[in-house]
């Protein structure tokens, strides 16, 4: 008999790790796969039984407004696992909600074993919630091998095979590189939205700047990419996949966690930049202690890639450090050997199969 899944996952960068982890289970014809999820999961062959458009937020105050939707999305997960009798649930990311959730299935004597895969970063802030990862997850999904010492220390049950992102995407053949320039905002509406004016004023700028350089970007969703095609009319924009666009560019600018760890994986010089509420900013600088925003920087605890962040996210900040890394050689030279050992810290390849195999082997299948 087939065991049946339940991925969640709460925005885009979760819901295309677990597409890859899907495709991995559903290729072994011994599962049925639903989802909280997006196109991704839905494109792997998920069966999507809630969506993620309305969820994903970045901070402790861009999140207040959703938490009614989200409460009404999780009592309706909740009753489908009860009457579907799932065999497993796969915890993707989103970790405010997600324990949550995996609190209510204990709570309910829901007899279903709990997977995290992309668990919280409990290494970075909020490190309390190993605790509560060790009394609700069955097993955790590493993606950094220094995460095997703190959970091997708080007896948590764990593997580490690696990061996903190692398998999909490739270091960049420099012979490949255009004179491109290109801009990946992000994938999460508020920031989007709030960062496409000050892209399309860089956009302006470059395209008077350098003549000779083409500009791509790359969005997440049709509804982004809608509206940046009619934002930047009139400015000759080519529309590509992040993997693409990482291929090509020669620099790019992100305003993402997620792009901003693409980058170093591809081998691409990049600008962070991003803009949060106060509120967020000030809990996250001065309260939790956060000194890096992009995962680059809080990896390796140095300065990779420049950041800019609030008020130095502006034109002319950005510009200038576009410059710095089409032109000077010192500069690429260091980031290029930081990203060869983000690479080395983050592992080989096959990372999804392997943690497939091992939830079929925890499923008894």
């Amino acid at each position: 008999m087939m065991k049946k899944i339940l991925i969640v996952c709460g925005e885009h960068s979760g819901d295309v790790y677990a597409s890859y982890l899907a495709e991995k289970l559903l290729a072994t014809g011994n599962f049925q796969i639903y989802a909280m999820g997006g196109h991704a999961l839905e494109k792997a062959g998920a069966r999507i039984i809630e969506t993620i458009y309305d969820t994903a937020e970045v901070g402790f105050s861009e999140v207040v407004s959703k938490i009614p939707a989200l409460y009404k999305k999780m009592s309706r997960l909740i009753k489908f696992c009860e009457q579907q009798n799932i065999d497993g649930v796969i915890l993707t990311d989103f970790p405010d909600f997600n324990l949550r959730f995996a609190q209510k299935i204990r709570d309910k004597g829901i007899k279903t074993r709990i997977f995290y895969y992309i668990p919280p970063q409990v290494w970075l802030w909020r490190k309390n919630r190993i605790k509560v990862i060790k009394k609700l997850i069955d097993k955790t999904f590493l993606m950094y091998p220094f995460e095997k010492e703190i959970y091997g220390r708080n007896k948590v049950n764990h593997a580490y095979y690696g990061h996903p992102l190692m398998e999909r995407l490739r270091l960049r053949d420099e012979s490949s590189v255009k004179d491109m320039i290109g801009f990946m905002p992000g994938s999460r509406d508020k920031v989007f939205f709030k960062m496409s004016g000050i892209f399309r004023a860089v956009i302006e700028e470059l395209s008077s700047k350098y003549p000779h350089f083409s500009l791509g970007i790359a969005v997440a969703g049709e509804k982004q990419q809608a509206y940046l095609r009619e934002l930047l009319q009139g400015f000759n924009i080519t529309f590509y996949t992040s993997a693409e666009l990482l291929q090509k560019a020669r620099a790019v600018v992100v305003a993402s966690g997620t792009a901003s760890l693409e980058a170093a994986v591809s081998g691409t010089p990049a600008v962070f930049v991003y803009k949060v509420s106060p509120v967020t900013f000030f809990i996250a600088h001065k309260i939790i202690g956060m000194n890096y925003g992009s995962l680059p920087n809080i990896l390796l605890k140095k300065r990779v890639i420049p950041e800019l962040l609030q008020k130095r996210c502006s034109k002319n900040d950005i510009i200038k450090e576009i410059d710095k890394l089409l032109g000077n050689f010192e500069i690429l030279s260091k980031i290029h050997k930081d990203y060869t050992e983000i690479r080395e810290l983050l592992g080989g390849g096959s990372v999804t199969l392997k943690i497939a195999e091992d939830i079929e082997k925890c499923l008894k299948i």
